[in-house]
């Protein structure tokens, strides 16, 4: 109950929290280390990718003597990840959609806060497949996606611009991410709350503290209002 007295507003981060693409980026990730002879499996990139952008995944991992094969690599593993997820059914992490609904219903101000491309939100938008369709246009104009930002995370700048889009303040606002980088995002904004998703199935992520507050089903969010 203390945890959400006074929040006025929720904002989340997208693949990892939101919707389950693990294994969908995980298959990107495994095409293009492939094709670019990365040395890594698609599941060591995935994980090392979880909150940051592709290009900043690859600053992270590979030796300063292939950056300038960077952007080329970024863009492939984008562009394997869309036409994997064109047709894919995507689905929701647990209990996602009726905590949504829920938290509609209390009329909070609800946003994203992605390190996405523009692109990668409209497909997931036009993907009437997957439910994700029907939140991504209710949250229209409401989604900070990469293009909108000059830092990425964990720069406190895409945190602020979901904020401005829900015309809400960080003192009374929760942001629920699954990665490293969404919890220093949320400390950089200096946000109320920060609470860490975790699937129950990857490692936790040891970099978090553990007095944050962790869930791994959305509706443990309900619990505490």
């Amino acid at each position: 109950m203390a945890l959400l007295n006074n929040i006025k507003a929720v904002i989340y981060d997208l693949d990892g929290t939101i919707i389950n693409t693990e294994r969908l980026h995980q298959e990107a990730w495994e095409l293009t280390s492939i094709r670019f002879n990365l040395g890594f499996s698609g599941d060591e990139l995935y994980l090392a990718s979880k909150g940051i952008s592709s290009k900043k995944t690859l600053e992270n991992m590979l030796p300063q003597d292939r950056y300038d094969i960077i952007a080329e690599v970024a863009e492939r593993k984008f562009r394997y990840f869309m036409e994997i997820i064109e047709s894919s059914t995507i689905d929701f992490l647990p209990g996602f959609m009726e905590t949504f609904e829920t938290l509609r219903r209390y009329d909070l101000k609800l946003g994203i806060c992605t390190s996405a491309r523009k692109e990668n939100v409209e497909v997931l938008q036009r993907n009437k497949n997957s439910e994700i369709s029907s939140v991504l246009d209710y949250l229209n104009g409401k989604v900070a996606w990469q293009e909108m930002f000059n830092e990425g995370k964990p720069a406190a700048e895409p945190l602020l611009m979901a904020l401005s889009m829900v015309d809400a303040d960080a003192t009374d606002t929760i942001y629920i991410g699954d990665g490293f980088a969404d919890y220093q995002c949320a400390q950089y904004a200096a946000v109320k709350e920060f609470v860490y998703f975790w699937d129950g199935v990857c490692a936790v992520e040891s970099r978090i503290p553990d007095t944050i507050t962790r869930m791994s089903d959305h509706r443990e969010l309900l619990k505490l209002l």
